[in-house]
């Protein structure tokens, strides 16, 4: 697959909420041991922040020991992370989020950022000043309000297939990895997303 052809695309698996905006009685359900056990940092992930969206993706990696912070692997998407990898980024990024589905018993898509920013390793909110508004929620994705899509509860139908070496199978999913999953597969589900997306946007406003 040509990368120059598509944005950059990563596919997030995050907990499912209703809203994402830190509202009382809605917290992140599922996707991992950390939401049984604590509030994930995807709880903010579409809240209008003055103008913009602070959201998380999940990584396993770390900087080293003693690094409370999670590092993505963005080489995979075509990222060169030789300079200082505190301010390393990549822009042009589709960030798809999907969550497990209570109804459907499968991880159907939730959400998704346009043309978004995604950092290397992922930033603390007391630092960036946005503390008051995300408490002590890290995010490594932000993007414009207006290019943030969150599909309600009962649209969310998409159903996105996992197993080894496809989305799913671990909460983040490198699109353009080629050892993802087979060229054709992959094709195949950026047309399929980009029609729903695309049919979706006739059915729903961004967040507003």
């Amino acid at each position: 697959m040509n990368r120059n052809m598509y944005p950059n695309i990563i596919i997030s698996r995050i907990g499912w909420m209703k809203n994402y905006r830190g509202e009382i009685g809605d917290k992140p359900d599922g996707a991992g041991t950390y939401n049984s056990q604590r509030t994930g940092h995807e709880i903010y992930n579409f809240k209008d922040v003055n103008g913009k969206v602070y959201g998380f993706i999940q990584s396993r990696a770390k900087g080293g020991e003693g690094d409370m912070y999670d590092r993505l692997n963005l080489p995979r998407i075509g990222a060169n992370p030789k300079y200082d990898p505190w301010k390393a980024s990549i822009d042009n990024c589709l960030v798809i989020f999907i969550a497990p589905n209570p109804v459907l018993k499968t991880n159907t898509v939730i959400g998704w950022y346009e043309n978004a920013e995604v950092f290397l390793v992922s930033k603390d909110p007391l630092k960036e000043g946005l503390s008051d508004v995300r408490d002590d929620k890290q995010f490594n994705v932000v993007t414009k309000y207006q290019n943030a899509y969150l599909i309600p509860e009962n649209l969310r139908q998409f159903s996105i297939d996992h197993g080894k070496n496809k989305p799913g199978q671990s909460n983040t999913f490198y699109f353009h990895d080629e050892n993802s999953v087979f060229e054709i597969e992959k094709l195949s589900l950026f047309e399929e997303l980009k029609k729903y997306t695309e049919k979706l946007k006739e059915e729903i406003s961004t967040l507003a």
